[in-house]
């Protein structure tokens, strides 16, 4: 059997050991992969990059994190940076902007993080990142009232004798939504109090509050573990949203090495959740970051992991751009950014050729399109409202299909 033959079959075996596919879950794993598909011996990174990071003062490599990245936080109990003889750090943060101050003041050399943060790092660094890869794909962000609320719908709102008052993050996703939510039903802003309020601080939805708009798995904490809250809306139709995994362009040119082990450990991540979500689950709750949520939650967090294809990390640079050119704008008109992003500023921004180099590696096709997209979507990128397309709600996409492998 040819090596590249050994890779693409180790790599399926642990998908299918994940779903129970008939055609692979009897295969024995070849002896060149891991137990879940990774080709092995690992690939290292070479003495010139080691040195050239440490020439920078950037070794141990830093990469702030978010708790909603299931594949990420898996790097340290599996030891994949140590694998492949690279020194990483990857302290946690609750907020994008911080991880901006960090990595602004040279703490950080690599960010995972939401995309509203990121196209603001881009109009302020003047040591810019790319992004390489993609995660947490469309994670729901939704709008919660009271158990005892009158509110059905969004229009409800309007019957409510006195002007709402909602809680969010504001400037971020929850806001956005809130807002393009609002202006489809022909509700003013200024008809409603925004009260900008922690993920946390709403989880008790506080006194005063008519609802609030959360993200997963706070949506999930509060409408089913807490059972305090029930949702009358979701931000589906309105936003594609993605997190990102965005790397200094020095490291890009100069390191390329380090580039490709990070993208490389995205994925093999992602492999381990697939091959055994309940040990994946096990792992991630043994780190601080996650101990508000409970199995509920946490499988929020593995079904943003799993039920997409794996390729939908690749960058593409297009449809994002696309769907965070009207993002941006936003943003400016808001007074959050000096100045909305083109679309074309906003496709220099991606390099796929990691992730791509990646998959070749595991015998998988680069995609052509978004595997949330069904076939024959009637929609426009960056013409909201959307019509219905995959969730991470939905059941699991069969994986791989034929058309998903390399020939």
């Amino acid at each position: 059997m040819k090596r590249r033959d050994v890779i693409r079959v180790g790599g399926l075996a642990a998908c299918a050991a994940a779903f129970g596919t008939p055609r692979f879950a009897a295969a024995a794993v070849p002896a060149k992969t891991s137990e879940w598909g990774w080709p092995q011996p690992y690939e290292q990174i070479g003495a010139k990059s080691v040195e050239w990071l440490k020439g920078k003062g950037w070794w141990p490599l830093r990469m702030g994190i978010q708790a909603y990245y299931a594949s990420v936080p898996l790097w340290g109990p599996l030891k994949l940076a140590e694998a492949r003889g690279l020194a990483l750090e990857t302290p946690y943060f609750v907020f994008g902007a911080q991880q901006n101050e960090a990595a602004v003041a040279g703490n950080l050399q690599a960010n995972i993080y939401g995309s509203f943060p990121f196209v603001s790092y881009l109009l302020r660094s003047k040591a810019p990142m790319k992004v390489i890869g993609n995660g947490a794909i469309n994670l729901r962000t939704a709008l919660l009232v009271p158990l005892d609320s009158p509110v059905k719908t969004i229009d409800d709102f309007t019957k409510l004798g006195h002007k709402p008052t909602i809680g969010l993050v504001a400037g971020s996703v929850s806001e956005f939504y809130l807002q393009s939510a609002l202006r489809a039903r022909n509700i003013k802003p200024a008809d409603v109090v925004l009260k900008t309020l922690a993920p946390a601080d709403m989880l008790l939805m506080p006194e005063g509050l008519d609802g609030v708009v959360q993200w997963d798995p706070f949506v999930t904490l509060m409408a089913e573990s807490r059972k305090n809250a029930r949702i009358v809306d979701t931000a589906y139709p309105y936003n594609f949203v993605h997190g990102v995994m965005a790397l200094s362009e020095e490291i890009i040119a100069n390191a390329p090495d380090v580039a490709q082990a990070l993208a490389d450990m995205y994925i093999e991540g992602l492999l381990y959740t697939r091959h055994d979500p309940t040990r994946a689950r096990a792992l991630l709750k043994q780190q601080e970051a996650f101990r508000f949520f409970g199995d509920t939650e946490m499988n929020v967090l593995i079904n943003a992991a799993v039920r997409y294809k794996p390729t939908m990390t690749y960058a593409f640079p297009e449809f994002w751009a696309t769907e965070d050119e009207q993002v941006t704008r936003w943003l400016a008109d808001t007074g959050r950014i000096q100045r909305a992003l083109p679309k074309a500023e906003l496709v220099a921004a991606f390099d796929p050729r990691f992730l791509a180099n990646t998959y070749a590696k595991l015998g998988w096709k680069v995609p052509t399109e978004p595997p949330w997209l069904p076939a024959g979507w009637k929609g426009t990128v960056g013409k909201a409202p959307y019509p219905a397309y995959r969730t991470p709600e939905d059941p699991p996409q069969p994986w791989p299909e034929p058309s998903d492998l390399a020939g």
